[in-house]
């Protein structure tokens, strides 16, 4: 009985991310954990014009507010800074109701005035998420349950990994 109320939990759990393949149950970067960069406040671009974001500082972490071609939506994010890797624990702030918030990783590398994003969400990258994780596979993505510690450690340990990246996209600072 456990595994099919997992199974359901993982699937309304994956129709809030969208945008990548790979997410966890539990936050991995804690307020305590979170650095701020100022360099990340402002409005994005993608190199279009068509999606942009509007970040600002909240506390120790960061308000976004998206908008694309037939949407809007507000998210949360905490940034880990380690060494070289940049890692943001990006979740729904007001998710619908009855839908779970989960937390995606997004690996990000901020040079003037170009900010790269990646989803860390390669299929490299899930398929060792489920043997040192537990991670579970439902509708094509994969969700963590493991604690927030041990996914913060699996991400700094393999996030930096080119090969644990899924498509990079370019963001432009507009303001």
């Amino acid at each position: 009985m456990r595994i099919p109320l997992l199974a359901l939990a993982l699937t309304g759990a994956m129709a809030l991310t969208g945008c990548s393949k790979m997410a966890s149950l539990n936050t991995f970067i804690t307020e305590d954990e979170a650095t701020i960069d100022p360099a990340l406040i402002g409005v994005w671009q993608d190199k279009d014009g068509e999606d942009t974001y509007v970040v600002k500082q909240a506390g120790r972490a960061y308000s976004v507010t998206g908008t694309d071609n037939s949407s809007t939506f507000k998210l949360e994010a905490r940034l880990l800074e380690t060494g070289d890797v940049k890692i943001l624990d990006i979740t729904a702030k007001d998710p619908a109701p009855g839908q779970i918030p989960v937390h995606m990783p997004l690996l990000l590398s901020l040079q003037g005035a170009t900010l790269r994003i990646a989803f860390l969400d390669s299929d490299w990258l899930r398929q060792l998420a489920v043997e040192q994780l537990g991670a579970q596979n439902a509708e094509g993505r994969t969700v963590s349950g493991a604690s927030g510690d041990a996914v913060r450690n699996f991400l700094v340990k393999y996030g930096g990994d080119s090969r644990a990246q899924g498509e990079e996209q370019l963001l432009f600072k507009a303001q």
